[in-house]
């Protein structure tokens, strides 16, 4: 699939806005339109998000290490709908053939110290 940052940024908050929708129509019982919202954004993630370029990557945060597969447009990496930079606290980002158990018990196993 072919596809650009800034159609992609806008398709994140289009998602973000149907979620919050989703939120405040349950806050208030309308429940036509929780299912018209819920609707929409599994239809949004079937034609759109699903189907967006995927990688996995490793990256530095602080001195913790983290393995994610995030969105690949263009040389950007997206992780939930933001750009990962370095302004962002994203150091060391580089992309990797796959996320090994090694890998998962290393971000575990890091994770009891904080």
């Amino acid at each position: 699939m072919k596809t650009n940052q800034k159609e992609y940024l806008q398709k994140v908050e289009l998602r973000q806005d149907l979620k919050w929708l989703m939120q405040q129509s349950q806050r208030e019982e309308n429940w036509k339109l929780y299912e018209q919202c819920k609707t929409d954004l599994r239809k949004l993630d079937e034609e759109y998000f699903d189907l967006v370029p995927k990688a996995f990557v490793s990256f530095l945060i602080g001195s913790r290490s983290y393995f994610h597969q995030v969105d690949k447009i263009g040389n950007g990496y997206f992780d939930h709908g933001r750009k990962m930079t370095k302004g962002r606290g994203y150091r060391c980002l580089t992309e990797i053939p796959e996320i090994t158990d090694e890998m998962r018990d290393s971000m575990m196993s890091d994770s009891y110290y904080y």
